[in-house]
């Protein structure tokens, strides 16, 4: 994958700070390989789909039901729902 596009990958997938947490410097600085990696790492766990069934979704799990779509659409991280989760 060509750097640009590495590049334009993590803005879109919003995985900057990702980044910077697991390499500890910004995604300008990582190997091209590592970030192909990271990337590929993150849109496996993605795809896992930790969404539930919308159609057992009640009033008390709404807010569990719009973070794992957010989850799934890429909006927030994986740590950002796992937070969010503790908070529920």
């Amino acid at each position: 994958m060509e750097r640009k596009k590495i590049y334009d990958e993590i803005r879109k997938l919003n995985l900057a700070e990702e980044v910077k947490k697991t390499f500890g410097q910004n995604f300008t600085r990582v190997s091209s390989t590592n970030l192909t990696e990271f990337i590929e790492k993150h849109k496996k766990g993605a795809s896992k789909g930790k969404v539930i069934n919308k159609a057992k979704c009640t009033k008390p799990n709404a807010m569990f039901y719009l973070a794992s779509l957010l989850l799934s659409k890429r909006v927030i991280t994986e740590n950002e729902f796992n937070e969010f989760q503790k908070m529920i």
